[in-house]
């Protein structure tokens, strides 16, 4: 089974402001074989939740509305330790790295974001 193969069963969210920045990732772990949702806010990430919990997800902390550290702790409330889903903090914001801690997030990248890095997080922690 490639790794494509395997990923294909895993569903990401990821919550990024920046149309572009989005759509980046998006289409770089959709190429590696991951169902890819998106949401452009933290209100619209809590709606997806009804839909169906993602495998992990990929949270910008720069958001509109419900900031990214907000949507993860209200995140961590509705759902159960024992169904723990993991989140990748991403942030170019210069207390980032703080907020990631503070939020208690399972990876923390800054940005501008290496894809190749961001890939291999979500293949170890999805």
């Amino acid at each position: 089974m490639t790794p494509t193969e395997q990923n294909a069963d895993k569903r990401i969210l990821v919550v990024e402001d920046d149309d572009s920045v989005r759509a980046m990732i998006s289409t770089a772990l959709s190429d590696e074989g991951f169902e890819v949702l998106t949401a452009q806010d933290g209100y619209h990430a809590l709606r997806i939740f009804a839909a169906g919990r993602p495998d992990l997800i990929v949270l910008d902390f720069g958001l509109p509305l419900l900031d990214g550290p907000s949507f993860a702790v209200q995140w961590r409330e509705r759902v159960p330790q024992e169904q723990h889903v993991p989140i990748i903090g991403i942030s170019g914001l210069p207390n980032g790295a703080d907020l990631a801690r503070h939020t208690k997030v399972d990876e923390f990248l800054a940005k501008p974001l290496d894809l190749d890095v961001l890939v291999g997080a979500v293949r170890r922690l999805a």
